[in-house]
């Protein structure tokens, strides 16, 4: 049970989770409630997928993990378009990795020196 616990509460778990819940959770889950394409685009791919792809970024820098986990989510969004969504949804992908990359950066630790 300990192993369990320590799983779902690790930083991979947690961050692997949110990425496939917001990638073909959400998208599936949206289709079966029959929104509308605009309504999908706007709010879940534009708001709430931005707003995840920022999170992503805080998570990788509060956490300390590599950087390369950035590309997890747009390249696993990349991969739900093609699965299941129309095509004109891959310059999304660039969007949150750009997104994801502006978060890592802002969030850089900074050195606070104090002045003589």
């Amino acid at each position: 049970m300990k192993k369990i616990k320590k799983l779902l509460t690790s930083p991979i778990f947690i961050l692997i989770a949110l990425v496939l819940i917001s990638c073909f959770v959400l998208p599936l889950i949206s289709s079966w409630l029959h929104v509308s394409v605009a309504h999908r685009i706007l709010y879940l791919f534009l708001v709430i997928d931005s707003l995840v792809a920022l999170s992503i970024s805080w998570m990788i820098r509060h956490w300390q993990l590599s950087f390369l986990w950035l590309f997890l989510f747009p390249v696993m969004f990349a991969i739900s378009v093609w699965w299941r969504l129309a095509k004109y949804n891959y310059w999304l992908a660039g969007l949150y990795l750009i997104l994801s990359l502006i978060g890592y950066l802002l969030l850089a630790p900074q050195n606070h020196q104090a002045r003589a």
